[in-house]
This record gives structure tokens, sequence and C-alpha cells, in this order.
């Protein structure tokens, strides 16, 4: 399982695509699954969030990389404890 924590808003429902094509490297995406429904009002917040995914494989070793950016993702479990 590949867990990806982000900023995003508060009435979306996010999602985790995931593409294991390249080898040494998962590729993923954070997509909208669910938009907030229409005509309700959501407040112009943001909180991190998380999203996962199955992978086919185990990670080991293989960096992952945001394809919204080009950017590797860093393993960083951030604060533990606390507000998040």
């Amino acid at each position: 399982m590949l867990t990806v924590y982000f900023y995003g808003g508060t009435c979306d429902t996010y999602g985790l695509k995931t593409d294991e094509s390249k080898a040494g490297e998962v590729d993923v995406r954070v997509v909208i699954a669910q938009p907030a429904p229409r005509g309700r009002e959501c407040p112009a917040l943001v909180k991190k969030n998380a999203v996962s995914a199955q992978l086919g494989h185990p990670l080991a070793g293989r960096k992952v990389v945001d394809l919204a950016t080009g950017q590797e993702v860093p393993n960083d479990p951030g604060p533990v404890g606390g507000p998040q």
C-alpha cells in the first residue's frame, strides 16, 4: 500500500492513480474522485489529506514521482503527534 499526503480542499473526495510501468519508479497523480455536490457551499480552506493505492509490487526502493510536477515525492512521514 502506498499512501501520499497532500494539501487540498475540504469538500472534494480524492483518489490516487499509480503507474508502475517504468523500472525503478512509481508514478502517482492525485485526482478528484468525487467533486463536491453542486450548490453545496464549500469554505475556501485547505487541509492535509491522505490517499492510498494498492501497488502490484512492494515499493522496495523505487522512487515515487508526482506526474503533475515531474518531481520525486519525498519519503517523509511528517511530524508524529499534534494536529494534522
